[in-house]
């Protein structure tokens, strides 16, 4: 059990959880314009395209994000702010199991 409070159990959730959102966000209308090809002659296949297009971008946005957010955590556990991320068994949350890509 991870004895951090539960607001950094729910940004941590809610990080995780940006690439797989980032993901339908960007291909999910390409899906559906593959799975109904009379969509390509419509003004949804360019924004299948747009939005397929912006992948790499909504990555490294989320990238970011993530990184600002450990950054501040960091800073906030150095200044003496609440922040432990301590198993019960002592070990970190950073050193079992590693998010980047």
């Amino acid at each position: 059990a991870v004895l951090s409070p539960a607001p950094a159990h729910g940004s941590v959730f809610m990080m995780a959880h940006l690439y797989p959102l980032n993901f339908f966000f960007s291909y999910g209308p390409v899906l559906i314009v593959n799975y109904d090809p009379s969509l390509s002659r419509t003004s949804f296949y360019t924004v299948a395209l747009a939005a397929e297009a912006v992948n790499g971008l909504l990555n490294a946005a989320t990238y970011f994000v993530q990184t600002k957010h450990a950054r501040s955590a960091s800073t906030a556990s150095a200044a003496g702010g609440p922040v432990d991320l301590e198993t019960s068994s002592g070990r970190r949350l950073a050193d079992v199991a590693s998010f980047h890509a």
